[in-house]
């Protein structure tokens, strides 16, 4: 089939039948009580539907006809952020088709959206996620730049432009779900010397990448694309999050609403911490079916569903569908508060959420709550700069792309879903596959700068079990009886704030499954050679001895700490542990004085972690 492509802009329209009998068009404008949220989104969600019909509809029904696709990369008004309240294109999101991005990809035979810059942006992401929703998979990005610097016209672009920084560029967008990078543009004349936006090719939307000093050296960027696009198609994502995008709280709120920022935090952490996620949209959370702790979408299946201050639902079906995803065990995290009215039944009703927070979490809050509940087959030694990853499953094993988005060395480990492991390497930059070797543990991998590795993890028969967070369920001991306290944060923060000394934390937990020797049934198999557990506490202020069931596992000047737990040593239930954290004197002796500008962090600042102990191959 032919392909048809183009740009899909910003929509302003009136026609009759917009407004319905129970709202006025002051009622966008206005606060008009209760019913507001309701006539809000009776009006867009006719003008949504009226646009996308008339424009999409048309276009669709004319290009089935003549036997041509349908594609069109949508001009986001979030484009170049993370939060889809953006007004980068236009003032309110709303008026680009009612901001109904999942409705409108339904008419597409392949979905595109745009990119502008080189920085993180959530638009690759978002493009695949609207793409599943309609039945197939990743996106075509189209990669454009603007002018940023104060006095300049963002049309002037970047003839600054590195193909390092393209490149960089290129690659998250592949590893957030773009199967296809197209460049704007290349030009057939470079312009002159008049300063004339748009009028002047030279100044309309630069660079015009052919006419850059490097573009002899483009070949290798795309080719290196090309495979990283293959090395991750056609597998299956892993799918640990949904996130739902709100639109009816769109519609309501407008680009004033908080919810902007929710999208915005909840898509940039999971993609910076590698959890696998999507957005999905409200037709898609209503039709789910909720099993085993999941909610599934075809072969998708989600172990944890986020609510990112979506105040406003369609109604009492979509709060039935929540509620059927934590009844079956789903995990439902809830960030700017629960739904409170609905389009078409009154006030909304209640959920469970796993946890909740009435603003913003940090993203220690939301890092314990994910990792209590999701793998994690990468861990950065610095997680303060951002390996960005992609993982996926093939019929064998587990494909993993990794990217060192930054100028410095990094080091990470990889811990394999089973184990014994076969590992083989991909170069995308040359096409070469590396012979396979046998992993027997965790992989050490040190990746040089912008550098990028393509790895497969064949299947082994052993499972690895899945980190146990001890987020919950701590009291502290510090100059008195024993409270219950947060591990997420210090407990100068807690209503300590002049204690200085040796807090004795608490907590009681079980191990998953019973399984205290993970690997006592697979020891000496195919070379795995792992077994049993190891205790991680990533950060301690400042110094601590950890006591499991009564046996003391060791007293360390400093963290992160990390030691192995004495087989025998875990029950399958009521485990006691203690962390004994010795403070600095800081908070005690400047307390009241002019020397003191600032409470100094004490006792843990973020959750222990029992997780499986293996052996650590350094990579080949």
């Amino acid at each position: 089939m032919a392909a048809a492509r183009g740009h899909v802009g910003s929509s302003l329209m009136y026609a009759p039948g917009l407004v319905s009998s129970r709202t006025s068009l002051l009622d966008l404008v206005y606060d008009v009580g209760p019913g507001t949220a309701a006539r809000r989104c009776d009006f867009f969600e006719a003008y949504a539907a009226r646009g996308i019909e008339s424009f999409f509809g048309t276009l669709s029904r004319w290009c089935r006809e003549h036997g041509i696709e349908l594609s069109g990369h949508e001009v986001l008004g979030y484009v170049s952020t993370w939060d889809p309240t953006s007004t980068i294109v236009a003032d309110d999101a709303r008026a680009n088709f009612g901001a109904d991005h999942f409705g409108l990809d339904r008419f597409r035979d392949r979905t595109a959206v745009d990119a502008r810059n080189e920085h993180p942006q959530v638009s690759a992401a978002f493009g695949d996620s609207v793409a599943r929703s309609s039945g197939r998979d990743r996106t075509i990005v189209e990669q454009y730049f603007a002018r940023t610097l104060a006095g300049t016209h963002f049309g002037a672009g970047r003839w600054e432009l590195t193909l390092r920084d393209l490149r960089a560029a290129a690659i998250r967008h592949h590893l957030l779900g773009a199967r296809q990078i197209l460049m704007h543009a290349f030009w057939q004349t470079d312009g002159d010397d008049r300063e004339e936006i748009f009028a002047n090719p030279r100044f309309d939307f630069a660079p015009g990448v052919n006419y850059e000093p490097w573009f002899p050296y483009h070949r290798a960027f795309a080719e290196e694309s090309g495979r990283l696009s293959a090395f991750l198609d056609g597998v299956r994502p892993r799918t640990d999050v949904a996130v739902l995008y709100p639109l009816r709280t769109a519609w309501a709120g407008g680009p004033s609403h908080p919810y902007g920022g929710h999208v915005a935090f909840w898509t940039e952490h999971l993609a910076r911490e590698g959890y696998g996620f999507h957005l999905i949209d409200e037709r898609d959370l209503r039709s789910a079916r909720s099993a085993d702790g999941r909610l599934v979408l075809g072969d998708r299946r989600y172990r944890v569903l986020v609510l990112p201050a979506a105040s406003v639902v369609e109604d009492d079906a979509t709060i039935a569908a929540v509620n059927a995803f934590t009844d079956a065990g789903g995990v439902l995290l809830v960030s700017g508060g629960p739904p409170e009215r609905t389009q078409r039944s009154g006030d909304a009703g209640p959920l469970s959420p796993t946890a909740s927070w009435p603003a913003l979490p940090t993203a220690a809050e939301a890092d314990a709550r994910l990792r209590s509940y999701l793998p994690r087959t990468v861990e950065a030694d610095d997680p303060s700069r951002t390996v960005w990853r992609d993982e996926a499953r093939d019929a064998d094993g587990t494909r993993l792309a990794l990217f060192n988005d930054t100028g410095v060395p990094q080091t990470v480990t990889v811990r394999p879903p089973s184990l014994p492991s076969r590992l083989t390497r991909w170069h995308a930059d040359t096409g070469e596959i590396d012979p396979p070797v046998p992993l027997g543990g965790a992989l050490r991998l040190t990746l040089g700068p912008w550098e990028l590795a393509c790895l497969h993890l064949a299947d082994g028969p052993a499972e690895v079990p899945r980190d146990l967070v001890l987020d919950s369920g701590w009291t502290l001991a510090a100059g008195g009886p024993a409270r219950p306290v947060r591990v997420d944060e210090g407990w100068e923060r807690q209503g300590l704030p002049r204690f200085s000394g040796v807090g004795d934390y608490a907590t009681a937990f079980d191990v998953p499954d019973g399984r205290t020797d993970w690997l006592d049934g697979a020891r000496g198999a195919d070379g795995a050679d792992g077994a049993g557990w190891e205790l991680h506490v990533p950060e301690v202020c400042t110094s601590a001895e950890i006591v499991l069931n009564g046996t003391s596992l060791g007293r360390f000047g400093w963290g992160p700490i990390t030691c192995p737990v004495p087989a025998g040593l875990l029950r399958p239930s009521g485990n006691v542990l203690h962390v004994l954290v010795a403070s600095s004197a800081a908070n005690r002796y400047y307390a009241g004085t002019s020397q003191q500008k600032g409470l100094d962090p004490s006792g843990l600042t973020a959750p222990p972690v029992l997780r499986p102990a293996l052996t650590v191959t350094a990579a080949p």
